[in-house]
């Protein structure tokens, strides 16, 4: 496990909250920023991710004041995930919960609050049996969770986009 901080490391007890993003530029960059709001309210983020992913990271523009916490790699390389992505979105969704649980369960100061990504479908339950409360983040827009919230709402009903009013 790699610890790689920036933040002033005073000893005074602020919340600590807990970053789990997908995989993914898409999904580590908006949580990157979250962690800046939160950091700039003087509440401590860690934001955990793979070891790759640290290190990638570590060569990036200035971080935000947090620490990056690291899981193993236990995903195929993300050099490789365009070519592997059943592979890829396989091992998210079966091999990064227990190493994420036991990082969380053994973090000082402990965890008072699990961000997570939308698409970290076990996060929830990470949170139940350690009680620590989880919250869910969608990093893209607020049209897109509409969109796909509109969608489900049709699947669930038995609709289809033609049943829908208009023209």
């Amino acid at each position: 496990m790699t610890i790689i901080s920036s933040s002033s490391g005073a000893g005074d007890h602020r919340l600590h909250i807990a970053l789990l993003p997908f995989p993914g530029r898409g999904h580590i960059n908006p949580l990157l920023a979250l962690s800046k709001h939160l950091s700039d309210r003087n509440l401590l983020t860690s934001i955990i991710v793979t070891e790759e992913w640290a290190e990638l990271l570590s060569s990036s523009p200035p971080l935000p004041p947090s620490q990056f916490r690291t899981i193993p790699n236990v995903l195929p390389s993300e050099l490789l995930r365009g070519t592997e992505y059943d592979s890829f979105a396989a091992a998210v969704y079966t091999k990064m919960a227990e190493p994420v649980e036991a990082l969380i369960a053994q973090m000082e100061p402990s965890v008072d609050l699990i961000i997570s990504d939308m698409l970290l479908l076990w996060a929830p339950a990470i949170g139940r049996r350690i009680g620590v409360p989880v919250a869910a983040f969608f990093p893209q827009s607020a049209t897109e969770f509409f969109a796909l919230f509109e969608f489900g709402r049709l699947d669930d009903g038995g609709a289809t986009a033609t049943d829908l009013p208009g023209e």
